[in-house]
Parts: structure tokens; sequence; C-alpha cells
């Protein structure tokens, strides 16, 4: 039966309304999809730590906010957009339109560093994104800020560390060209200051000998280059103790100011250990005096403990740069003093470049030479002579008994120290060391084998605590002693040797006496009278010297010349003539051989010289002939007319005198004859 149209209504409306609930139940999950991702999208902005907004470009209000953004801003959800930018612009209405126009215009904009006042008052940075959203044909804008302000102090701390690291790599390079320990500690306190901007700086030194701290340099006041600090006193001394730095200000201070009083003045205080391997090499320390705000950071001391690790290393470099350099300084020392040693004649000589290689090589002040004579001490030799204002008495004796501190040093096979201080020194022993005119003294033994020959004794009047016996120097003193006791010794046997061959010499002297039949004291008289002449006429004492052996040993040749015709009572022929006028170079061959008859040698060899030229062996005349063969010629001569010999009776004194008169200007010189005459008429020997 066909529906009517109420019926047929019905029936499509209830189709209808399946199909849309069909549609509904199909939907519904999408939705409510859809309203979870919202909710899950609400939760994540409003929870996002970066700042976001939504608000109509046209209207400009604001229409979400997150609480991120308000916190930056410091603004409420209702406020309008305009409100919300211009506190994010700071009220910079025409940067506010640019940024806004260029969203729009561009889809999107950028502002990487915007200054943004905090809560606190304090500055900020934010990074701010701007994006247009297009919804139904209507524009909007989404705002999102992220607070740089850490990233920004963060990208300055690394600028600050850029920067103090090049002047710190500056800083190093000019460590690293320096050479000489004192310019390489005024550099290394110098920047230490400058790279932390402060005004004053120190630097101690471990001395590990003796366990504590050196003050070596400093800027500043109250502190006294030289001072030492025990290991846990006062700051230094603790930073030493712990090897960890120190930052202290204010209040922090005030027990290490109650103890020592350099520290009153300070206000802010850093000090790093200077490790070298796992060697401390001292403490730096950089302070403040001035601005009572200032404090040093974690960042200062660690700056500065790079900069001090860097010094520790120039140090080190420097002091084994400085060993080396005294080590060939040493070797240079010896083989120069060992040179020198070689040429000298004899002991005084070795004494004396002895004191005055030491003084020269070690820097001292002076130097002086002891020797053990008996059961003496004498001092032999200084150099430089009155060095300290005064003689230090050489050829002064001191029983070894009454020089207890200098018996010490003859028993110790290692240099020994001694100082102003010490109490255990008498008060001859001050004297006789210097001691009263020195700040320190260093004694070595001379000694070979078991022998002790004397000792060595070096003065320093600076202050031992800038200008001290370092190990490198007493290493010095102990090998200049040794070289010096080995030149001594064979000085010793040479003189030995010289003796000998002395009393060899005299001996054939005397036996020539005896075969020229001449009186046994013959070459004493002779040698008597010349030294005379050569005393009025100038002569130095060593030429005295020179002359007394050259009269005593002017016949010495004759050894080598026949009996016969020393003897022969008649005329010599030609060839006994020329035998004969070879006696004053066999005479000076015999003596050329020991340094200390070396002058002496030249007088007999030129003792029958004539000052015209025509004397023997070499034909000198005038001046070219030494003055004490000019001498002996004219004694000898006078001698020969006025002594007896067996073969001829000796004439009067008054005869002689005519006859040296007479040749005097062709035979002889006449200052001498002039000299020589004039003693005789004081009756200066009888004839």
């Amino acid at each position: 039966m066909p529906l009517d149209s109420t019926q047929i209504a019905v029936c499509l409306g209830g189709v209808i309304a399946a199909a849309t609930l069909i549609v509904l139940y199909r939907l519904l999950p999408k939705q409510r999809a859809l309203l979870r991702a919202e909710e899950r999208f609400r939760d994540i902005i409003a929870h996002a730590s970066d700042g976001i907004a939504l608000y109509d470009a046209a209207t400009m209000q604001v229409l979400e906010v997150n609480p991120a953004f308000c916190d930056l801003l410091d603004c409420q959800p209702p406020d309008a957009a305009q409100t919300i930018l211009h506190k994010l612009f700071a009220s910079d209405r025409e940067a506010l339109a640019a940024f806004h126009q260029r969203i729009l215009r561009d889809g999107r904009a950028t502002i990487h560093e915007q200054r943004l006042r905090q809560a606190d008052g304090a500055d900020g940075y934010v990074e701010v994104n701007g994006n247009r959203i297009v919804q139904n044909e209507r524009p909007y804008v989404s705002i999102s800020i992220h607070d740089s302000s850490e990233r920004r102090r963060a990208e300055q701390e690394i600028q600050r560390q850029a920067s103090e690291f090049a002047a710190l790599y500056d800083t190093v390079g000019d460590l690293v060209a320096q050479r000489e320990l004192p310019t390489l500690l005024r550099t290394v306190v110098d920047r230490a200051r400058g790279l932390l901007s402060a005004p004053s700086s120190a630097m101690y030194l471990y001395d590990k000998a003796h366990g504590d701290l050196v003050l070596a340099i400093a800027r500043g006041e109250g502190l006294i280059p030289g001072e030492r600090l025990a290991l846990g006193d006062g700051i230094a001394g603790r930073v030493a103790q712990t090897l960890q730095s120190l930052i202290l200000a204010g209040d922090q201070l005030a027990p290490y100011q109650a103890q020592r009083a350099p520290y009153r003045s300070m206000t802010a205080v850093v000090a790093v250990p200077m490790i070298y391997g796992s060697d401390l090499t001292g403490v730096l320390v950089v302070n403040d005096t001035a601005d009572a705000a200032r404090r040093f950071d974690a960042m200062d001391a660690h700056l500065l403990s790079m900069f001090g690790a860097q010094a520790a290393v120039a140090i080190n470099n420097t002091r084994l740069f400085e060993q080396e350099q005294s080590r060939r300084e040493e070797l240079s020392a010896l083989y120069a003093m060992s040179r020198s040693l070689v040429g000298a004649g004899d002991s005084a000589q070795i004494l004396e470049l002895v004191a005055r290689h030491a003084v020269e090589r070690i820097r001292a002040t002076f130097a002086v030479v002891i020797r053990a004579e008996g059961q003496d001490l004498v001092i032999r030799s200084e150099y430089p002579p009155l060095a300290l204002g005064r003689d230090l008495w050489v050829g002064r004796y001191a029983p070894a008994s009454q020089a207890l501190a200098l018996t010490r040093v003859l028993q110790s096979d290692v240099p020994l120290l001694f100082y102003r201080a010490d109490a255990d020194i008498t008060g001859s022993e001050r004297e006789l060391l210097a001691l009263d005119l020195v700040q320190s003294l260093c004694a070595v033994a001379l000694r070979v084998d078991d022998r002790v020959l004397g000792i060595l004794a070096i003065g320093e009047a600076r202050n031992p605590a800038r200008e001290r016996f370092g190990s490198e120097k007493i290493s010095l003193v102990q090998s200049l002693a040794e070289q010096a006791s080995s030149a001594l010794r064979r000085a010793e046997l040479f003189e030995e040797l010289e003796h000998t061959y002395l009393q060899t010499v005299l001996a054939l002297a005397r036996a020539v006496d005896a075969k020229d039949s001449y009186t046994h004291d013959h070459s004493e008289r002779l040698a008597e009278m010349a030294t005379a002449v050569g005393r009025v006429m100038g002569m130095s004492k060593p030429q005295l010297e020179d002359l007394r052996f050259g009269s005593i040993l002017h016949d010495v040749g004759k050894i080598g010349v026949a009996d016969a015709i020393l003897q022969k009572p008649a005329a010599l022929d030609d060839s006994e003539r020329a035998r004969m006028r070879r006696h004053p170079v066999i005479g000076a061959e015999i003596l050329a051989p020991v340094p200390r008859l070396a002058n002496a040698a030249k007088i007999v060899r030129h003792h029958h010289e004539r000052w015209d030229g025509e004397g023997y062996p070499d034909g000198l005349a005038g001046e070219a002939i030494p003055l004490g063969a000019r001498i002996l010629t004219a004694v000898d001569s006078f001698s020969a007319i006025v002594d007896q010999r067996t073969y001829k009776d000796g004439r009067p004194q008054a005869e002689a005198v005519a006859e040296l008169r007479q040749n005097a200007g062709t035979q002889f010189d006449p200052a001498v004859v002039d000299t020589f005459i004039g003693l005789l008429n004081e009756n200066r020997w009888a004839s």
C-alpha cells in the first residue's frame, strides 16, 4: 500500500536522523582526539620555558599568552598587545611598528638580542621571534621570546676568558724570552698584577735545602725581599703547605693581619702555588690594597694558577740555563786558572793568582790564602789589596791552637761557611778572617793527599740573603782549591829541586874560586860591592837579588876551562884566550835552566861586554848591556886589580880607581864608575 506524504516524511526523517547518528558516531573519535591534541598543545604552551603570545593583527588584542611570557614581561593576560609589546621594546614605538610590519610583510621576523629590563631591575636579553598566522582570511601574529641573558653572560665570560688567555699567552711569551733569573722574577710579578689589574704582587721561592720560603721579589709596600717564611706561616706559607690556591677578602684576612704587619694594608688577596712537575717552585701572590670592595674569584685564581705554572716552568728552565752557564764558567775559570798557574814562577805568584781568580770567578768581595807553616797559620796573599778599606795583614801569624774555626776547615773535606753572627768564632779569628767587615765567608782546605798546605778563604760583604754561597759557588770554590793545592805542591817540589840545583851551582862557583886562586870569599865580597852600587842606582829588590846571584856565580863557567889556562902565570895565546872567553857563555848556560836564575844568567853572560862595544861574547854596547852586567864589569875589574893572586900581587886601591876613571866611557859605564868610586870614597869597603 502506497505511503502517504506524512509517512514518507517520517521515514525520510528517520533515515536522515540515522544517517546523522552514523556520521556523528564516526566523527566523535576524531573530535575527541582533536580536543585531546588541543589540550596537550595548550599544556605544552602553558609549561613552556619560552614566552608565547597570540594576538589579532588587526585589533592588536591579545588572544592567548602563556605564564612564561607574563613572567618575562611582568604583564597580565588581559593586557592589550600594545602594552605587552611596548614593554618588550621599552616603549620604542618605531622599533615595535617596524617589527610588526616585517611580520605581516614577510611572514616572520627575528630579533636575536633585545635588551629587556627584568623584574629585579637588572638588564636582561631575550631573542624575539614573530610569525604571521592567517585563519579564515584573518591575520594573527604569534610572538615567542627566549631568555638569552645566560647565554649572553656566557658569551661575555668566554670573551673575557679569551682576552685573559690572550694576555696570558703574550705574558708567557715574555717569560720564555728571559735568560736571567732576576729579570725573569721581575717580569713574573709585574705580569701577574697586570693580568688581574691589581696594584701589588709578590713571589716567594721555595728553598728546598732549608725547607722554607724566601721572598724573592715584591711590588708593593711592607714586604722585604730576602725575608724567610716557614711552611704554614702566613698566606704564602699556607699555600705552600697545602698546595691549594687561597682567595681572601674582608674579614677572612683578619687572622693573617693579626699575625704579620705587611698583611694589614691588604683588602683582597689571591695566592697560588707554582708547581713544576710534582715539585713546589714557589708561591705567587696578588693583592689589592686600595679597593675594599674588590673580590678575587675562582676564575682569577684559575688564571693566576695557569700563569704560575708557566712561570714555574720558566723559572726552572732559567735555573737550568744558569746552572749550565755556571758549569761553563766554572770550566772556563778552571782552564784560565790552570793556564795562569802553569806560567807561575813560584809559590808567591801562585798564591796571588789563586786569590785573584777566586774573586773574579766567584764574584766575591775578597779572597785570602792562609798557609799552614808548622804550628802556625800565616796570611800569605790577599786580593784585591785593601778591598775592605784596611790591610788584611799579609804575613800575620796566628797559632793554629788559637784558631779553632780554621782548624775545623783544615780537618774538613768540604768547604765550610761562616757568618758574621756566628757565636762560636773568637774575636781574633773574626779579625783574621775579616768577618768584622763582611757578612759571610767560605773557607776550604788546600790539601794534597793527606798533607794540608793551607786555606783558601773567600769573603762576601753583601747580604747572604741576596748574594749567598750557593751550591754552584761552593762547587767552584772546591775546584779552585783542588787546582791551587796541586799547583802549590808542584811549586814546592820545583822549589826544592831548584834549591838543590842552586846549591850545586854555588858549590861549583866555590870550586871555581878555589881553582882560580881567588880568596875564599871573593865572590861574596864582589856581590856585596855590586849590590851596594845597584841599590844606589835605583835597582829594585828583585833586580838586586839577580845582581847578587850574578856576582856570586859570574865565573861559574870557568868550570869548563882547563886548570892550565886558569892558572897559567904567563900571557895566554890566541887559542887559550878564545877558550877563556867562552866562560861567560858556559856560565849562562849552566844558570839558564833555573827560572829563579834566568836574569842572573844574563848578567853572567854579559859581564865582559864593554861600554864601547868591544867586549865579548856578543859585542853589546852602552845601555844595551844589562845594568847588572855593567855594574859587575866595573866591580870585577876593580877586584882583579886590588886582589892578590898566585901569579901577581895586588895593587893599591888608588891605582884601581885611577884605572876605572881612565877607562870610563870606553870599557865602563861612566855612571857606574862614578857611583862605585863615590861608595869607595865613603870608605864603604876596606882595601
